[in-house]
C-alpha cells in the first residue's frame, strides 16, 4: 500500500470490484483472465488487500467498460459503465461558487475531503431534482461546517 491510497479506500475498491464482478457473472479466477492477472492478485484486489494497479484499472475500462472513476470513487453499490456519468459542468460550477460562497460569508472551513464531499452531493441532488437548490445547499453547508 502506498502513502496515496489507505486500507479503507483499498477495500472499497474491493468492494465494486466484487460488484463488477457479480454484474457480469464471473468467477475470481474468469474475472482475472479478463483483466490479465492471477487469480491471487485478483483476489488480493477485491479483499482490499494490495492497492490496485493502474493497469488493472485501464483493464477494467477497455476489457469490461466500468467507469475507472466509479471503481476509484463510487458512489454507490451498482457499477457505473464507462458512458454512463456526464457532468453538467454549469450546474457543477454554480454548486462549486454557491458552496464557497457560503464558506466565505460563515468565515468558516472544510477540510478538502470533507468540501469535495459536500459539493458532490450537493451536486447530485441539484441535478436529481433538475434546479440549483440553493437552500438545500445552504442547509447542507450549516451541517458541515
Amino acid at each position: 500500500m502506498s502513502i496515496l491510497s489507505t486500507s479503507k479506500q483499498d477495500i472499497a475498491i474491493g468492494t465494486r470490484l466484487l460488484a463488477v464482478r457479480d454484474a457480469f457473472g464471473l468467477t475470481q479466477a474468469d474475472m482475472a483472465a479478463r483483466l490479465g492477472i492471477t487469480s491471487r492478485a485478483y483476489a488480493n484486489y477485491e479483499r482490499g488487500e494490495r492497492e490496485m494497479a493502474l493497469a488493472v484499472l485501464h483493464a477494467l475500462y477497455s476489457r469490461l467498460s466500468v467507469d475507472p472513476v466509479w471503481i476509484i470513487a463510487g458512489p454507490g453499490a451498482e457499477p457505473v459503465m464507462a458512458g454512463q456519468r456526464r457532468l453538467d459542468g454549469d450546474v457543477l460550477e454554480r454548486v462549486i461558487a454557491l458552496v464557497d460562497d457560503g464558506l466565505r460569508k460563515s468565515r468558516k472551513t472544510l477540510k478538502p475531503e470533507k468540501m469535495a464531499r459536500l459539493i458532490r452531493l450537493a451536486y447530485e441532488h441539484c441535478v436529481e431534482h433538475g434546479a440549483i437548490d440553493k437552500t438545500h445547499i445552504s442547509e447542507m453547508l450549516s451541517l458541515a461546517a
